[in-house]
């Protein structure tokens, strides 16, 4: 049997705060927590906090995936309807590459790929609808495509 033994560790500072998700990309891992913020941290360094902190303006953060791993970039989104996509290499005043939606109801669920350049994402049920919504990153200003029908609840993960 195999024993796992804690080497390092962060804990945020606000008793309040925990950790919604853990995404490995090539400079470390992203961490989105309850206190809406973005981060990212060095495994090798944990106790000594994030390299990067950014505080996301997505209302409550509800999902994030990896858009590319190896770039270092991370999709986030929320219940203001906006998805934001980070590229976590750039100085964190500098790390949105790009914002899309913001009109829409709350953003429960989320999927991208960067094969596709393309970016999905799950409405809450609002006004007897609830929407999958497609964006290609090449021309996000309007989703490509919308599927409106056959939801009766939250499109979630």
């Amino acid at each position: 049997m195999y024993q796992l033994v804690n080497t390092e560790g962060y804990k945020y500072p606000d008793q309040g705060t925990y950790v919604l998700d853990i995404l490995p990309v090539a400079t470390g891992f992203a961490v989105t927590a309850s206190d809406q913020t973005l981060s990212l941290f060095d495994p090798l360094r944990l106790s000594q906090g994030p390299v990067k902190k950014i505080r996301t303006d997505h209302g409550n953060l509800t999902a994030a995936k990896v858009y590319s791993a190896g770039d270092s970039v991370i999709c986030t989104t929320g219940e203001n309807g906006s998805i934001s996509v980070w590229d976590l290499r750039l100085d964190p005043s500098n790390a949105r590459a790009l914002q899309i939606g913001g009109d829409l109801p709350g953003l429960l669920s989320l999927a991208c790929s960067n094969e596709t350049n393309t970016v999905a994402a799950g409405t809450e049920l609002a006004n007897h609808q609830a929407s999958i919504i497609i964006w290609d990153l090449r021309s996000p200003s309007a989703p490509r495509t919308q599927y409106n029908e056959g939801h009766s609840d939250d499109i979630t993960e």
